[in-house]
């Protein structure tokens, strides 16, 4: 890059200023995706870029017993990697655990419920459905049905087949 002298006619006491750049091509792309991870940050919110990266927070899942008659509710709930064991719960109890959904957004947790004579299975916490739900999933088994409390939302009831 050159700089003419101010002050000095064309073509006289120009100065020649050469920078050093010792930063590599791939130096250079580390810092360019840095810079542009910032930009996300500064211009989306920080809670929304690291929701959408795959970092979430964790969740904590309450299910209760409010089958009618008054029989006792066996619960076994579990993951692919992991087994919360078996639970069995009077009229009004509660069985709760929390986890941390993985990076990829895919955890599962399955669990099956039985009273009396009946057996039923169902989803308690699938990312895919639950992740806009905030960190707090309060489910009532029930007799027909399993149904999820939210505060400020509407009751979401799963029907037993």
């Amino acid at each position: 890059y050159q700089r003419r002298v101010h002050g000095e006619p064309p073509g006289h006491n120009i100065i020649h200023v050469q920078t050093n750049n010792n930063m590599n091509s791939s130096n250079r792309n580390a810092m360019l995706l840095l810079a542009s991870v910032w930009v996300m940050l500064c211009m989306s919110g920080f809670n929304s870029v690291v929701a959408g990266i795959g970092i979430h927070g964790r969740k904590t899942v309450n299910v209760t017993n409010v089958v009618s008659d008054g029989y006792a509710l066996t619960v076994n709930c579990k993951s692919k990697n992991t087994d919360l064991g078996t639970h069995v719960l009077k009229t009004n109890d509660f069985f709760a655990f929390s986890f941390k959904p993985n990076f990829w957004g895919t955890t599962l947790f399955f669990c099956k419920f039985g009273w009396a004579d009946k057996s039923y299975g169902f989803d308690i916490y699938d990312y895919k459905r639950d992740k806009d739900d905030g960190p707090y999933y309060v489910w009532g088994i029930g007799t027909d049905s399993a149904c999820l409390n939210k505060a400020n939302k509407n009751l979401r009831c799963h029907i037993w087949n």
